[in-house]
């Protein structure tokens, strides 16, 4: 019996693997908490926004510290309210300071958030003491050393 040596060569067309891609989740903002501006975000607040940017097929932007002057440190790839706040989940680009945040992140150094946003609609509450936010247009979201809102915290990075 003869054996016959067969080879052949497939193209690759459609392989997406990367290892350096950075993931994580965070919640972006809280609600129902007061922050440290006197601002309570309520239910409902962000839901406008959420859904203005996916029929637009867009994004807040993702910065370091609100700082619009810099290039953005990734991109947000999803985002949606529940019972807690805003939650977002973004992918953090491999520039110099991307890599600096994933970093810091993984090392648990930095693991804080804050939005910037423009008031759609607000009310104050005179027996809590503080503004009530009713509807946001969230611009921007950010990796911040210390958050305006202390709930707003990195959830998971991969």
């Amino acid at each position: 019996m003869t054996t016959q040596n067969k080879s052949f060569t497939l193209a690759v067309t459609d392989f997406k693997y990367d290892a350096d891609e950075c993931t994580f989740e965070c919640y972006a903002n809280t609600k129902g908490n007061i922050d440290h501006a006197k601002d309570r975000t309520m239910d409902g607040a962000y839901q406008k926004s959420i859904d203005t940017h996916k029929a637009n097929g867009t994004m807040p932007k993702m910065f370091w510290s609100h700082n619009p002057y810099d290039l953005p440190v990734g991109k947000w790839l999803d985002m949606r309210e529940d019972e807690k706040g805003l939650w977002m989940k973004g992918k953090l680009s491999k520039t110099t300071m991307g890599s600096d945040i994933e970093v810091l992140a993984k090392d648990g150094a930095l693991d804080s958030f804050s939005i910037g946003y423009s008031v759609g609609a607000e009310r104050w509450n005179a027996e809590k003491g503080c503004n009530d936010l009713l509807e946001l247009d969230i611009v921007e979201t950010s990796w911040v050393n210390m958050p305006c809102n202390a709930e707003s915290r990195l959830v998971g990075i991969k």
